[in-house]
């Protein structure tokens, strides 16, 4: 019990002070990657910690299920409660519902988040292959053209691959920007970022009310543009990434 209480407590303590802290270490994105590690080693701890503290407490109540009154009696005790239980249907009708209460709150939850990324990816499956039915593939560049007066460069996740490129863009890009913009989209697909981003929105979706996941997964976002926009400045300079 004692446990599960600290875990909780963890849990809550970086979920509440964590956001703050890591937007302003990492706000200026002077390393990007170890912030986008920092975000994600926070989400995951305060999440991990919580889920860990349910299943605790779940077992604790499932073991005490022939003496349900020892098991209260050892929250109350936690406390600091005096509490004088006698072993019965209600201890043992409360001791169910509990471990009921705190085990099915976690499924749906992360059935819920499941079923959010499922939908996500499924449109993102969708969305790349009409871009790949109603764009064409010009040689040379590695990337679908679509006619569009906006420029714009992006990529779809999915089987396969794709980087879209608009005709705006490639008439507004010089040769070796296109191929700064084309290292940069192709350092979001081999870092898997899409996955990542949509995971993280999927999350957040599902607990809106957790600034830990809606402020980390816009600000893990803007890391990894960044992230992108170093990998590419290492091979075509940083003036190209700026143009892209």
């Amino acid at each position: 019990m004692n446990v599960a209480l600290c875990l909780m407590a963890y849990g809550s303590t970086v979920a509440v002070f964590g956001p703050p802290v890591l937007h302003r270490l990492t706000r200026r994105g002077v390393a990007p990657r170890l912030g986008v590690l920092a975000w994600l080693v926070a989400i995951a701890g305060a999440l991990g910690a919580w889920v860990l503290a349910a299943g605790l407490l779940v077992v604790e109540f499932a073991t005490y299920w022939r003496h349900p009154s020892e098991a209260l009696r050892a929250c109350y005790s936690v406390l600091s409660f005096p509490v004088y239980i006698h072993g019965g249907w209600a201890a043992q009708l409360a001791t169910y519902s509990l471990a009921a209460i705190l085990a099915s709150g976690v499924a749906v939850l992360s059935l819920q988040a499941a079923r959010v990324a499922l939908r996500l990816r499924s449109r993102t499956v969708a969305h790349g292959r009409t871009v790949r039915m109603v764009g064409r593939e010009m040689p040379g560049v590695g990337a679908v053209v679509l006619d569009s007066p906006e420029p714009q460069a992006y990529c779809v996740a999915g089987r396969p691959d794709t980087i879209v490129v608009t005709s705006a863009a490639l008439d507004a890009l010089t040769r070796e920007q296109l191929a700064a913009v084309l290292a940069h989209e192709h350092a979001h697909l081999r870092g898997r970022h899409a996955a990542l981003t949509a995971v993280l929105r999927a999350t957040a979706t599902t607990l809106p009310g957790l600034r830990l996941l809606t402020v980390g997964s816009v600000e893990i976002g803007r890391l990894l543009e960044m992230c992108a926009d170093d990998r590419a400045a290492r091979v075509h300079g940083r003036d190209s990434t700026m143009c892209g």
